[in-house]
């Protein structure tokens, strides 16, 4: 089913929505104010533009998607927090009272978290997000010594991701944001970018949530033995990664079960899904640009419909956007997680489109418009 999705995506002629893309570019410079005045905030409306089809941008109805997972790798001593509080936090979404739950409301979005993963069963949860249940198993394996999951269950987590956003195009939904939640994630993302982008370990790797020198060092150590282990898999990666998409699909699916995240492979779903459905898709931080990278080597496709938001101060955020070929607008050093970071371009967006739907034109106010050179 992966392979047929994918198939579906790449056979697409997508010439109208690069039309469209142009029908916005005139229409920011028809707008009586200097061309390219809003700066990146024209180009990304105009992407959005070509992504919905429409000259007429509507992001006004939105999701932030927050996938909750437990990763195994915790019980190797590379996070200051244990896993039990990846259920707490998840908890707490339901409830309206975290982080991203604050920010969502400012910012107009709807909380979708989801449990993809988390290691104990959540009881006692709120109604005001309910938890969506998708769970592909309680907990990844302990990446140090084993394989993170399955091939089938790598191959269903993204598969949740997709159904996901036919599920909110079908609620009228415009635009998506990634968001996450679990204790560990930051240290399967390094393993995951040291491997993809040939980085040594140190320079993808950082403290994560408050973490202590000797934890630091402790997690370069775990993270340089997972990398090694998997040298066969980097090959393959380098190898087939430009290949058919079959081959494609067999070396993602191949990584993610050696050493991903049941949240990184839900997210690369998501951003599957935003290609085969037409919807924008905002990332996050670091591990939802792990995430993008892997998308976009399954699926070139997947690089169209991808907004990225800001760059974290995980050290390899930068490494991992400029790989993806996306730059973010936000740089604010924010690490916190959950999806928080890609709702923060939500109302500079907003902002941006009153001006490009309420602007008046030159031809409006009768004067002569600037000339593009």
């Amino acid at each position: 089913m992966l392979s047929e999705i994918i198939l579906e995506i790449e056979k697409r002629d997508n010439q109208r929505n690069i039309k469209i893309r142009e029908y916005a570019y005139n229409k920011w410079n028809s707008i009586a104010k200097p061309i390219h005045g809003l700066g990146e905030f024209e180009d990304i409306i105009m992407k959005i533009a070509g992504i919905q089809n429409n000259i007429n941008v509507d992001i006004s109805k939105r999701a932030v998607v927050i996938f909750c997972s437990d990763n195994g790798i915790v019980s190797e001593g590379v996070s200051q927090a244990g896993m039990e509080i990846t259920g707490i936090v998840a908890k707490n979404i339901t409830y309206g009272s975290a982080s991203i739950c604050h920010m969502a409301e400012k910012a107009s979005v709807d909380c979708i978290p989801v449990d993809i993963g988390i290691a104990e069963q959540l009881t006692d949860c709120g109604s005001k997000y309910p938890i969506i249940e998708h769970v592909i198993r309680r907990c990844t394996g302990n990446i140090a010594r084993e394989e993170s999951m399955t091939i089938m269950e790598a191959n269903d987590a993204i598969l949740v991701g997709i159904k996901l956003v036919e599920d909110l195009k079908n609620k009228g939904c415009k635009l998506i944001a990634t968001g996450e939640m679990g204790i560990g994630n930051t240290a399967v993302s390094s393993a995951l970018a040291a491997i993809m982008t040939g980085e040594d370990v140190a320079a993808v790797t950082g403290k994560g949530a408050g973490g202590s020198l000797e934890m630091y060092q402790r997690k370069i150590k775990v993270l340089k033995t997972v990398v090694s282990r998997l040298e066969k898999t980097r090959q393959l990666f380098e190898s087939q990664i430009s290949g058919k998409y079959n081959e494609r699909i067999e070396v993602i699916l191949e990584l993610l079960s050696k050493a991903g995240g049941l949240d990184i492979a839900g997210m690369v779903g998501l951003y599957l899904g935003g290609a085969l459905y037409g919807i924008p898709v905002i990332t996050d931080g670091f591990i939802s640009n792990v995430a993008a990278l892997m998308a976009i080597n399954l699926c070139s496709e997947c690089k169209n419909i991808i907004i990225a938001s800001h760059t974290s101060a995980e050290p390899a955020a930068k490494i991992i956007l400029e790989k993806i070929g996306i730059k973010a607008v936000i740089n604010a050093n924010m690490c916190l997680g959950e999806g928080t970071g890609a709702l923060m371009i939500l109302p500079l967006l907003d902002m941006a489109l009153a001006v490009y739907n309420n602007m008046s034109t030159f031809e409006d106010i009768e004067i002569d418009s600037y000339t593009v050179y």
